[in-house]
């Protein structure tokens, strides 16, 4: 397994299956902060893709009331207006939630429709 490390530092755990699907395995090099470096931490190009969409208070008073989604982990998970909601594309083998503040900074629009994921 690996320890990812997001835009804002958080850092969560990603199944090795999940991590090479996700990220380019031969593209790994030095990360350029030195903090992380010394960790033992590399730098690694992605290449997952997902389907998102970003929630606004009335979806998530509709679809989360309780403001919270159980994540694969099975501990209830965080959901507020402007957080976006994910899936990999095409597999959407799992729901999850990505902060309002680091989806811009993680992520960038391919496409449109459905098509982004062939």
């Amino acid at each position: 397994d690996y320890i990812v490390v997001g835009p804002q530092r958080e850092r969560y755990s990603l199944a090795a299956h999940d991590f090479s699907s996700r990220y380019d395995l031969l593209s790994e090099q030095e990360t350029g902060d030195l903090e992380l470096r010394r960790e033992g931490f590399k730098s690694f190009e992605p290449t997952g893709k997902v389907w998102a969409t970003q929630l606004s208070a009335a979806a998530v008073a509709a679809h989360f009331p309780d403001g919270q989604l159980m994540a694969r982990w099975g501990e209830p998970m965080a959901v507020v207006a402007g957080d976006f909601i994910a899936a990999p594309c095409p597999a959407a083998s799992e729901v999850y939630r990505i902060a309002g503040a680091c989806f811009s900074a993680s992520y960038r629009r391919v496409a449109e429709s459905n098509q982004a994921c062939r």
